[in-house]
């Protein structure tokens, strides 16, 4: 897989100077001018979602297909910082060659958090080819509304999914953005950010929905029946989606689909029980639940108090709020679950790239952790009755690992390697020689082992 180093810049002389110098890709950026195509890589001010300009490969573009070309694009964020970091948006070859690392890694189910129309059909024509797919994909169609034909969104994105639904293939979810992120002065907090000169001393950020707007567009998703995964970085934004959730709640009663809250690094003590209340998972992503490079700039921006306060995942467990853990890769180097699972434990960096620990009182258990990485993960994809432990008439998704993870120091949990992974009890990766090997996807597997497995 792709992993270029990421480059850190103090000014934007420098980055243009570094991507002279080192132009990996021809960029195809999406702003509010439209499609534009550049053939020497350009520098974007962030003004997003994720602290990041991501660029997409559309047909609306009419260069589309000479781009397409492009197995590689970069993701630009400008804050405090400026970094370069890598984003993918892979042919059906790529994602084909992406595959067997995520299997190395332990994935079983890719539960990806926006997928536009042309990344739909490339998981469909893999579940389609002979080969099929080796590991189940979980797909939240964007959500955006004023979509067109050429990049639609929302209810329509969502039923042209469901005719491409399968067993492994399930596009059940759509996805709203309701704030961005902090490093960009983006997510949307209930006190103010640190003051600097460009946003003064009361700036607290906005959501991109109000309050009527938000419980409007998930009253008619939830009276449908289709859940929703909502991007709230800000405890500001955390409230918005649990006010908006408890008022569609009230209009269409209280068993209507679970909903999700996806990354919720801040949380106001106060919100926590309302989770369980309201049946809200909490998805906690991406994996920066110790100390990384990004942890110094949330101390400039948010302050020392609030930084150590990211990630609350002890709190969330005792409040009784339904959990989930995300990678949110590739905004993340890799979608590595050992990592994480190591860093809920000890709150320290597994690499030990950036020293410390962050907010010691968060920490989880090593069983806990395993739980939030496997039955919570797909009970949050609607995978729960099928996957996600190992029991009787639950699919034989399984992994076989080089160490007993309970045996060895916490601190070595992050070097587990996966040696053989089988999806509906076929085997679908082996570790050859510190090497990934495929064995096609799980299509094939006998109609014996199909009903062994429960799948």
């Amino acid at each position: 897989m792709y992993r270029p180093d990421h480059f850190r810049v103090d000014d934007l002389e420098a980055m243009h100077a570094l991507m002279r110098a080192r132009p990996l890709a021809t960029l195809v950026s999406s702003s509010a001018a439209g499609l534009c195509a550049t053939h020497m890589p350009t520098v974007l001010k962030d003004e997003g979602t994720h602290g990041t300009i991501e660029f997409h490969l559309a047909r609306a573009n009419p260069h589309w297909k000479e781009l397409a070309e492009c197995s590689e694009a970069l993701m630009i964020f400008q804050g405090p910082d400026a970094y370069i970091t890598p984003n993918w948006y892979p042919s059906k070859a790529e994602h084909q060659k992406v595959v067997p690392t995520w299997n190395y890694a332990a994935v079983h189910a890719y539960g990806r958090l926006e997928v536009m129309q042309d990344q739909e059909s490339i998981w469909h024509k893999i579940d389609e080819s002979p080969e099929g797919l080796s590991l189940r994909v979980v797909a939240s169609l964007i959500g955006a509304s004023g979509s067109t034909d050429e990049a639609p969104g929302g209810l329509v994105l969502y039923e042209a999914g469901q005719k491409v639904r399968s067993e492994l293939l399930r596009p059940d979810f759509i996805k709203i953005f309701l704030d961005g992120i902090p490093m960009a002065f983006t997510a949307a907090m209930l006190a103010p950010y640190e003051p600097d000169k460009e946003h003064g001393h009361n700036f607290r950020g906005a959501a991109h929905y109000t309050m009527t707007q938000l419980s409007d567009q998930l009253a008619e998703l939830d009276r449908r029946g289709i859940p929703v995964k909502l991007h709230a970085v800000g405890d500001a934004a955390v409230r918005l989606a649990l006010d908006a959730i408890e008022q569609v709640r009230k209009r269409n009663g209280p068993r209507g689909p679970r909903h999700q809250i996806a990354h919720v690094n801040w949380i106001a003590p106060s919100d926590m029980p309302r989770f369980k209340k309201l049946n809200v998972i909490a998805e906690m992503s991406p994996i920066v639940w110790f100390p990384t490079p990004v942890t110094a700039v949330l101390e400039r921006v948010l302050g020392h108090g609030r930084t150590i306060a990211t990630n609350p995942m002890k709190s969330l467990m005792s409040a009784g709020a339904p959990m989930a853990i995300g990678s949110d890769w590739p905004v993340v180097e890799a979608p590595d679950p050992w990592i994480g699972i190591e860093g809920a434990v000890t709150r320290q960096s597994p690499s030990g790239q950036v020293p410390g620990v962050l907010g010691a009182s968060e920490r989880v258990s090593l069983e806990k952790a395993l739980r939030f990485y496997t039955q919570d993960n797909a009970d949050a994809m609607g995978l729960g009755k099928i996957a996600g432990s190992i029991e009787i008439g639950k699919s034989a998704d399984l992994i076989v690992l080089d160490q007993h993870v309970f045996r060895v120091p916490i601190t070595r949990v992050h070097l587990t390697k996966v040696l053989q992974t089988y999806l509906r009890g076929r085997l679908v990766y082996r570790a050859e020689r510190g090497r990934a090997a495929t064995t096609g996807g799980a299509r094939s597997a006998s109609p014996r082992t199909r009903a062994r497995s429960g799948a």
